[in-house]
């Protein structure tokens, strides 16, 4: 039976005050803004689908404007007609499903019917009027449901009323409390624990966030679609539809992956596992769990985890592990079994105790090929009766501390290499080029406020103005500002150079190029620094190291590479620029020594592309 350690008094406290705020706010506007509306634009189209045509007699037509305080328009058609039913004449104001005529400035619906009435009123000619036939006084002019209205509404409708029922659900979940699993009687009686309930928590928070993504992003960029506007935002918006169909792409796997492990059951000996001392782990994998895999040992880790919970959400961080290779017993009934067996540390704290501030997490967890984890498991670990009096995996309060490469006491060494730096070499010198996938992120992320300003510029700002004006509006400075941010971070690259006259940092992009030097006695005075801590994927926190600089005769430090995931990742960075150095040192040519390019910091081509493509953005609207 899996287990969970019990909120808090102030976390529960919190929990249910947020959530009810959320539940209320977004339940009530994806009820009224969304589910409402939508259930009366369908049972109104149902209702009139028999209704009888008649002709009718345009009396009076205007069209409504309304602005509201922050400048934007919305508009309301108004009609007055006249229709004859046997010998009785009616008159009716209603034009579409809606019977209320509010106003709106999605699509020109309103506009349309406002010049198609006016055409009619002018010539005296009829148009067609839907009369229901049981009560001649109710007729419409258009029968047809508005689609572009239908798409507006969708995402209050879909994500808003989900949001509102994740977050009902999460305060009557912290209203009720923890409770256990419930676990069939058969595998309680043989002390079997179903395991697949990480993943189809995985499995269904990517749900969540796809239909959040999609509710947005495909109901939008439709309506987007539907109306005149310039190409190049259709195309944009596309590229959310892409993300929204990986999200769904995404879940399906996960989904996937919870069916396979649905009866995925584990045993442990003995039940209540206690610090100090050994743990038998036994994992039986159903026929449809080993579909598809290689028939290789597997990886079991026994991890502990630190859990910040003192905010409103949680951050994870691995702070130990234990890792075993178990080979598969196939099983008569096509299942296997997978033995794997652990010693737990003597200082272990208990699975849902507090150390140092944070809450204790001990999980078994299946491995993936690549490295990932397929599948997770708390265990309930008993702590030790004397627990350490010092806690090894306390928060680091060394931020600013600076360690010397090689006098650290741990060993680095190419075992240590971070994944995110490569080696380069030419004639001229040797370094590395780190990966700045960070930075990737945040441009990505740039793209959807970018997405906003821009359809909000092509629909309502633009075309209100003349050429001139749309190049001294702050709309498009904004834009402008957002498009050199992403053009920056998506084209970063930061390189570390070791010449045959020290050290050379590169930091560039399209639209800048920063450069500084060092000479080589700087690579004699190199240490590590703790930069920044940062969740991974599946919420772990990992630590990144830079490596920092400085002269021999110079107090200042500078820093020479970006923060690469752990200490001996930095320690193992340092010494290969020490090692280039020497080896470098052995290859001089007297006289012929190559002098380093000088510093500076000066902008780059990139910002001529920045300029064509605001050139584009402000002749590409419609009107200009």
């Amino acid at each position: 039976m899996s287990t969970s350690a019990p909120m808090s008094w102030p976390v529960r406290i919190g929990t249910l005050l947020f959530s009810a705020v959320f539940a209320a706010g977004f339940g009530a506007g994806g009820f009224f803004v969304g589910l409402l509306p939508l259930y009366q634009t369908f049972s109104a189209a149902w209702e009139v689908r028999s209704w009888q045509s008649v002709p009718a007699q345009v009396l009076e037509a205007q069209l409504d404007r309304r602005r509201d305080s922050e400048g934007s328009e919305t508009y309301a058609v108004r009609v007055r007609y006249r229709y004859q039913v046997g010998a009785q004449t009616y008159e009716s104001q209603r034009v579409g499903l809606d019977a209320q005529g509010h106003s709106d400035n999605v699509g020109d619906w309103h506009a349309q019917w406002h010049r198609r009435l006016q055409a009619a009123q002018s010539s005296g000619q009829a148009l067609t009027a839907w009369v229901n036939p049981s009560e001649p006084a109710q007729a419409l002019l258009d029968p047809h449901i508005r689609w572009p209205m239908l798409l507006f509404r969708l995402p209050f409708a879909l994500v808003f009323t989900a949001v509102g029922l994740a977050a009902a659900w999460f305060f009557f979940k912290a209203l009720r409390g923890p409770s256990g699993q419930a676990t069939p009687a058969a595998d309680a009686a043989a002390g079997l624990q179903r395991m697949g309930r990480s993943v189809r928590q995985s499995a269904g928070m990517l749900w969540f966030f796809a239909l959040f993504w999609c509710g947005l992003s495909f109901p939008i960029a439709a309506l987007f679609w539907m109306q005149e506007g310039p190409w190049f935002v259709k195309i944009f918006l596309l590229l959310f539809v892409l993300v929204g169909l990986g999200l769904i792409a995404w879940a399906g796997q996960q989904t996937r992956l919870a069916w396979r492990h649905a009866h995925t059951a584990l045993a442990l000996r003995p039940a209540t596992p206690r610090a100090g001392e050994p743990l038998e782990v036994t994992l039986n994998l159903p026929e449809r769990a080993l579909r598809g895999r290689a028939p290789e040992p597997l990886v079991l880790r026994l991890a502990q985890y630190r859990v910040d919970d003192s905010g409103s959400g949680e951050t994870r961080r691995l702070v130990e592990h234990l890792e075993q290779q178990a080979q598969p017993l196939p099983l008569p009934d096509g299942s296997a079994r997978l033995v794997a067996r652990f010693t737990l540390p003597d200082d272990a704290p208990a699975h849902g105790a507090r150390r140092s501030g944070e809450r204790v997490d001990w999980r078994l967890e299946l491995m993936q090929a690549a490295g990932g984890v397929e599948l997770s498991h708390d265990i309930a670990v008993q702590g030790s009766s004397t627990p350490a009096a010092q806690d090894r995996f306390a928060l680091r309060s060394d931020w600013n501390q600076e360690r010397p490469v090689g006098q650290t006491g741990r060993s680095a060494g190419l075992s240590d290499w971070p994944a995110q730096a490569g080696t380069v070499e030419t004639a001229d010198y040797q370094g590395l080029e780190f990966s700045q996938t960070g930075s990737r992120w945040v441009a990505a992320v740039l793209l959807l406020p970018f997405a906003v300003l821009l359809l909000l510029w092509a629909q309502e700002w633009a075309p209100r103005l003349s050429l001139h004006q749309r190049w001294t509006a702050w709309p498009l400075w904004g834009l402008g500002i957002v498009l050199a941010l992403i053009l920056h971070r998506a084209t970063r690259r930061w390189r570390v150079l070791v010449h045959d006259q020290g050290l050379a940092v590169q930091r560039v992009s399209w639209l800048w190029s920063l450069q500084f030097s060092l000479p080589p006695n700087a690579l004699d005075h190199l240490s590590t620094q703790l930069n920044y801590s940062a969740s991974t994927r599946g919420g772990d926190m990992q630590e990144y190291h830079a490596v920092i600089a400085r002269e021999a005769d110079s107090a200042k430090a500078r820093r020479i590479t970006p923060g690469v995931a752990g200490e001996e990742g930095a320690q193992a960075v340092a010494q290969w620029l020490q090692g280039a150095w020497h080896d470098r040192a052995g290859r001089f040519t007297p006289g012929q020594g190559r002098s380093l390019q000088s510093g500076h910091s000066r902008p780059r081509w990139g910002w001529l592309l920045w300029a064509a493509l605001m050139a584009t953005l402000v002749l590409g609207v419609r009107g200009g």
